[in-house]
């Protein structure tokens, strides 16, 4: 049985992440995949337009097709364009062409006179106000030129960018695969959920949120069974999963007690970055490497390991998956009561929102309703006391 060890020296949360970082490279696999199915990852292409969009010049407005320089005069109607139209007519001097919004603009006019600026009988349109040239057109490539760059290596592919690849004709881009994670918990005590229930047991809960978590950060999560606290088990176990993974999460056996054996485990398999950060909940954070793939041990207890998951793990798949930081959605509140810090650790502080003020759920690390029945978390640094009524920013979950 191996003894109490203690931590190493500690570093500071910015310490901490700077390192896992710096350690983590985005992945090298690309893959081609239906636009849909690259939503949220990396490009690994650059894709300049083949064609124009818009590739014709269009109506912004459901109204009439016209040569600019007849001013008001009376002018015949030549036919009717929607959008989408296979045949245009010509438009010549005083004539016009019913035209929808989004449609092409037919040969001869320069303008598009609004439905309701117009008054139709009989076969003629009358214009009560002059049009000027260019009004109400949108000329070819406004949106891009043929040749233009349309989504960039490295770019995230967001909603907006994805349109634009559609809207070129694209139905498949080529992105970064998705960064392999191997996520253990560790520990005898567990059960997996569905399991019936055993005396002096837990339900392993980790292993379910913190997956949830990586997926949402662009992780191909892999859910292994439980660990047992042995470290041969341990160690067999991160040697094989480092070989197919670009991360290995390990929830449960990172601090320093007699049955914590992470931190050997992996000292014995590769080498450890560092063990221990000054963080609260979460001090016994671990990170190191066997081989290429990067290792982050998290404590067992469940707000210790999500806590640690947003402000270590998130950025490490995020950078893994070749995506820029997470951006982090904060709004700005009031606390409804005095919160001391820690002296000599940051604290992760969740936190509920009630009509622009907020009050701490913190019940203890082990207790998983401090953060499901939260809505955010603000930061204490090191040795502050925030007095009620203090302004804080609330990061959203």
């Amino acid at each position: 049985m191996h003894g109490m060890r203690p931590f190493g020296a500690l570093v500071s949360k910015e310490e901490a992440l700077s390192r896992l970082l710096a350690a983590a490279s985005p992945v090298e696999r690309a893959e081609e995949l239906p636009l849909l199915e690259a939503a949220g990852r990396a490009c690994a292409e650059d894709v300049a337009a083949p064609v124009a969009v818009p590739p014709f010049d269009r109506s912004t407005m459901d109204g009439y097709a016209v040569r600019a320089a007849d001013g008001t005069a009376p002018r015949r109607v030549v036919g009717e364009i929607a959008a989408g139209a296979s045949a245009l007519p010509s438009v010549g001097p005083r004539e016009a062409a019913r035209i929808a919004t989004g449609a092409p603009l037919p040969p001869g006019a320069d303008a598009v006179a609004r439905v309701e600026d117009a008054s139709e009988s009989g076969g003629l349109v009358e214009l009560r106000v002059a049009p000027r040239p260019r009004q109400f057109v949108d000329p070819a490539g406004v949106d891009l030129a043929r040749g233009a760059p349309v989504v960039s290596r490295g770019e995230a592919l967001t909603p907006a960018r994805l349109g634009l690849l559609a809207s070129v004709g694209r139905a498949r881009v080529k992105a970064l695969s998705r960064p392999r994670v191997a996520l253990f918990a560790s520990g005898d005590e567990l059960l997996r959920p569905g399991e019936p229930p055993q005396p002096w047991r837990v339900y392993d809960s980790n292993s379910t949120s913190l997956a949830a978590l990586l997926v949402s950060a662009g992780a191909e999560v892999e859910a292994m069974p439980p660990l047992p606290d042995e470290i041969e088990a341990q160690r067999a176990a991160l040697r094989t999963a480092a070989t197919s993974h670009d991360l290995v999460v390990l929830a449960g056996g990172a601090s320093v007690g007699k049955r914590d054996l992470a931190a050997d485990a992996l000292r014995a398999e590769g080498e450890v970055m560092l063990h221990g950060v000054r963080v609260k909940p979460g001090k016994p954070l671990l990170a190191g490497r066997i081989g290429a793939c990067l290792v982050v041990g998290l404590p067992g207890n469940p707000t210790s390991a999500l806590s640690n998951a947003h402000l270590f793990v998130v950025p490490v798949v995020r950078r893994l998956a070749g995506l820029p930081p997470p951006e982090a959605r904060s709004i700005p509140a009031t606390l409804a009561h005095e919160v001391r810090g820690e002296p000599d650790r940051y604290q992760f502080l969740p936190v509920r929102l009630e009509g622009g003020r907020a009050s701490t759920t913190f019940k203890g690390s082990g207790s998983l309703t401090s953060m499901a029945g939260s809505d955010g978390w603000i930061g204490v640094p090191e040795g502050a006391t925030l007095p009620a009524g203090s302004a804080v920013e609330v990061h959203l979950w």
